[in-house]
C-alpha cells in the first residue's frame, strides 16, 4: 500500500460515501428539529385557530429550512466528518491504514474535498434560493390575514439611489388592478444653501413615478421658508422594490443576498452595516472547511480508547466558533467592530489552529494503535 494512496480508490470511495449518508442524516435531523421549534414558536406566539392558519404557518417556516440549512452547514460537517472517521476507527480500518505506513493528513483528505464542494456549491446556490425564497414570502404576506391588511409593511427607512434619506409609515406593493402604495411618506434633503421636507399622505406608483396626495413641500433657506404643494416625488429616485428590500434588511439583514448587500452598499457607502456583511458572506461558507479540520484532527489523535474525549472536544470548539463569530457579528453590525476583522477573525482564529493541528498531526501521535485481525 503506498503512503499517499491512489486518488479516488477503495478508502476515498469508502469515506465519501460514509460522509454523505452521514452529512444527510444529520441534515434531515437538524432541519426537522428546527422545523418543529418553529412550528411550535409560532403556535405559542399567535394561537391557530383554523387549518388554514395552521397550514399558513406550516408554508411559513418551511420557507426558513434552507435559511437554517445555511446556518448549520458548519456544524453538520463537522459531525458527520467525526462520525465517518469514528467509525474507521472503531472497525480498525484507520489502524490497518497506519500499519501501511500511509499519513493521517491521507486519510482526511477525501472529508476536505467533499466539505469543500460542498461550501463552493452552497456559496453558488445560497443567492438564487435566497431569492426564490423572497419571492414566495411577499405571496404568504399577500394572502393572510384581513383583506384590507395583507400585505401592509409599516415604519420603513430607506435611502434612494441617490443617498437620501425616506421615511414610510405603511407600504404594500402592487397587486392586480392596485399599484404600489405607500400611505405617510417624508422625506429631506440638505445641502449647503436649502433644507427640502417633503410629507404626503398617499403616494402610489404610476408610470415609472410616484404620484402625491396631499403633497406638501418645505423649503428652508437664508432668505426664509416656503410651503407649496407638491404633487410628484422628482428628486426621490427608489423603486417598490426597493422598499421591500429596506424591510428586509431591518428584519432580517443575515437572510440578503451578496447582490442586495452590494446595492445597499452603493446607496449607503459609509455605513458599516453593509460592509460588514459583504465580508461575512464571503467568509462564514469556509468555517465548515475549517471545523472538519479540526474534528479530524480531535479523532484521529484519540484513537480507539477516546473516541468521546475527540467527539466532545470537536463538539466545544464547534461552540467556541459560533459564540466567537456572533459575538463579532454583533460588535460589527453594531459598529463596534471593522468589517474585515467581523468577517474574517473566528476563520482565522479557528483556521490557525487547524492548520497547525493538520501539520503536526503525524508527529505527535501518543496512542499505540491495536489492530485486530479477524
Amino acid at each position: 500500500m503506498s503512503r499517499w494512496l491512489r486518488l479516488g480508490g477503495r478508502l476515498d470511495r469508502l469515506t465519501l460515501r460514509r460522509f454523505i449518508e452521514s452529512y444527510v442524516v444529520v441534515t434531515a435531523g437538524t432541519l426537522a428539529v428546527g422545523w418543529m421549534v418553529e412550528i411550535v414558536a409560532g403556535a405559542v406566539e399567535q394561537p391557530m385557530g383554523n387549518m388554514a392558519s395552521l397550514w399558513s404557518q406550516v408554508k411559513r417556516t418551511s420557507l426558513a429550512l434552507p435559511v437554517l440549512y445555511f446556518l448549520s452547514a458548519p456544524l453538520g460537517a463537522l459531525l458527520a466528518a467525526q462520525w465517518t472517521l469514528a467509525t474507521a476507527v472503531l472497525r480498525n480500518e484507520v489502524g490497518a491504514v497506519y500499519g501501511a505506513g500511509v499519513s493521517a493528513r491521507r486519510i482526511a483528505a477525501p472529508l476536505l474535498f467533499a466539505v469543500s464542494l460542498l461550501t463552493v456549491a452552497s456559496t453558488r446556490l445560497r443567492d438564487p434560493i435566497f431569492t426564490a425564497i423572497e419571492q414566495m414570502d411577499e405571496q404568504l404576506d399577500n394572502q393572510q390575514g384581513p383583506a384590507e391588511d395583507r400585505g401592509w409593511i409599516s415604519d420603513i427607512w430607506l435611502r434612494d439611489h441617490h443617498g437620501l434619506a425616506v421615511h414610510i409609515d405603511r407600504f404594500r406593493p402592487a397587486t392586480q388592478g392596485s399599484p404600489a402604495t405607500i400611505l405617510g411618506l417624508d422625506t429631506d434633503r440638505f445641502d449647503r444653501e436649502q433644507w427640502r421636507h417633503i410629507h404626503a399622505l398617499r403616494a402610489t406608483y404610476v408610470a415609472g413615478r410616484w404620484q402625491l396626495e396631499g403633497g406638501t413641500q418645505v423649503d428652508r433657506t437664508r432668505e426664509g421658508t416656503i410651503e407649496q404643494p407638491v404633487a410628484e416625488l422628482f428628486e426621490h429616485d427608489f423603486l417598490p422594490e426597493d422598499v421591500r428590500l429596506a424591510h428586509r434588511a431591518d428584519r432580517s439583514p443575515l437572510s440578503l443576498t451578496s447582490a442586495q448587500v452590494a446595492d445597499l452598499h452603493a446607496r449607503s457607502p459609509f455605513d458599516t452595516r453593509w460592509l460588514t456583511l459583504i465580508e461575512v458572506h464571503r467568509a462564514s461558507p469556509w468555517s465548515g472547511v475549517v471545523l472538519v479540520m479540526i474534528g479530524a484532527c480531535l479523532i484521529l489523535s484519540a484513537g480507539p480508547g477516546r473516541l468521546a474525549q475527540g467527539v466532545a472536544g470537536g463538539l466545544i470548539t464547534a461552540l467556541g466558533y459560533i459564540c466567537l463569530d456572533l459575538l463579532v457579528r454583533l460588535l460589527g453590525l453594531g459598529g463596534r467592530l471593522g468589517p474585515i476583522w467581523t468577517g474574517w477573525l473566528p476563520l482565522l482564529t479557528f483556521g490557525s489552529l487547524a492548520i497547525m493541528g493538520f501539520i503536526t498531526l503525524d508527529g505527535q501521535r501518543e496512542w499505540k494503535w491495536r489492530v485486530r485481525w479477524s
